[in-house]
């Protein structure tokens, strides 16, 4: 299958993984695109993919669908002045929220719908401006649907924390999850 052919895409060459922007205002996600999307994810050690629903990094607001894999580390960040919420596809994430010193705030398990039918476990998360965060893939691949305000400038989109690892060193990133994940930060 051809990505670019079956939704006009085209890739984003400046993209730090697999990214891809749409070339139509229209856009129609269904099944073949998402088992596309976790089938080349499944293919390599990339830790993700993405389709961008937007044309550019200059639109007034960014709604991507995210391929993420279990086992990859997820920076912690924040933005400033943009909202962001996760709406689930498939697989389940952790949304981690933090205090300026690091601390976890709150915890929460999101999942798609069919992953976990709990009424406590929401498969929508929305993060205010401003909010220490990041995602932890809970199953080995997790899709979901991204929105935010745009645009995307690199140098001030998203603030990273002295506290958390830069994610350079795997082993460092690998155990702070682990840390995170069984409740010791």
């Amino acid at each position: 299958m051809n990505l670019s052919k079956q939704i006009n895409l085209r890739k984003d060459e400046k993209a730090k993984t697999e990214s891809y922007f749409s070339t139509t205002e229209m856009v129609a996600v269904n099944t073949d695109l998402i088992k596309y999307l976790t089938t080349q994810l499944s293919k390599n050690d990339q830790s993700s993919i993405r389709i961008s629903l937007h044309k550019d990094a200059q639109a007034t607001f960014h709604q991507m669908i995210i391929a993420h894999r279990k086992g990859h580390y997820y920076r912690p960040h924040k933005h400033l002045k943009k909202v962001e919420a996760y709406h689930l596809i498939s697989g389940a994430i952790q949304v981690v929220i933090y205090d300026d010193q690091g601390h976890v705030d709150k915890s929460v398990r999101v999942a798609a719908p069919g992953e976990e039918m709990r009424a406590e476990v929401p498969f929508i998360y929305r993060i205010g401006a401003n909010h220490w965060h990041c995602v932890i893939p809970l199953t080995e691949i997790v899709v979901f649907h991204e929105a935010k305000e745009g645009p995307f400038i690199a140098e001030e989109d998203s603030l990273y924390p002295p506290w958390a690892p830069d994610g350079k060193n795997r082993e460092i990133a690998m155990q702070y999850i682990d840390k995170i994940l069984s409740g010791t930060v």
